[in-house]
């Protein structure tokens, strides 16, 4: 093989690059102005890339990222009757993260998978879980949409039970939000002997049931 000149004289040829669909690949275009397959000389390394061919020098370190250098290969291709030609070098990379250019400093991260299932729930969270709370809500809405007993002015032998549904539905249908949250819990957890609107008291928690005077709660 003929002796190489020196650095000094060598240009840089045009090349031009390209990248495989799935990534695995990055195939590189020099062009040349002659076909001499001789003095072509090429060195793959994982981070650069060396091609000498006579009067032409192209060193590319460090590549973008890491490359197989024993995968790597390279062909000629003869041009217009011999007067020009192109070297094709086939770059087998070691991840498929696409190159925005053929050289950059920080080599391409490759791709950690954890084969342990890692819990993303913050130390601690289990303890400081809201507890459920009742739907008082949906307790209300159900309360609501059941057929209203007739009012007294609509039964004139309206009373006892029915009188006091008729005076809990005004009470609630004048009542805001927290005063209609008190009003049903309390009446609910007592088992109807307690009716109380001051939510920030019914609210602490369960409300006892408490009957008349001379009378005894009884569990069934």
């Amino acid at each position: 093989m003929a002796e190489s000149t020196t650095d000094a004289t060598k240009s840089t040829p045009r090349y031009d690059f390209y990248q495989t669909g799935d990534g695995s690949k990055l195939i590189l275009t020099i062009f040349e102005t002659g076909y001499n397959p001789d003095g072509v000389k090429i060195q793959f390394r994982p981070r650069s890339l060396s091609y000498e061919n006579e009067d032409s020098l192209l060193v590319l370190e460090p590549l973008r990222g890491q490359i197989k250098p024993d995968e790597c290969s390279f062909r000629i291709v003869k041009l217009m009757s011999g007067k020009k030609s192109k070297v094709e070098l086939t770059l087998v990379k070691e991840s498929t993260v696409h190159w925005d250019t053929l050289e950059g400093d920080a080599p391409d991260a490759p791709t950690v998978l954890s084969t342990f299932p890692t819990d993303t729930t913050p130390a601690g969270a289990a303890e400081n879980k809201p507890k459920k709370h009742k739907d008082w809500d949906g307790i209300t809405s159900e309360i609501l949409s059941k057929d209203k007993s007739k009012s007294s002015t609509e039964d004139p032998n309206a009373g006892g039970d029915i009188a006091t549904n008729e005076f809990f539905q005004q009470l609630y249908s004048n009542a805001d939000d927290d005063t209609r949250r008190a009003i049903i819990k309390s009446y609910q957890e007592s088992n109807g002997t307690v009716l109380s609107t001051n939510w920030s008291e019914v609210g602490k928690g369960k409300v006892e049931t408490k009957p008349p005077s001379g009378q005894e709660a009884k569990k069934w």
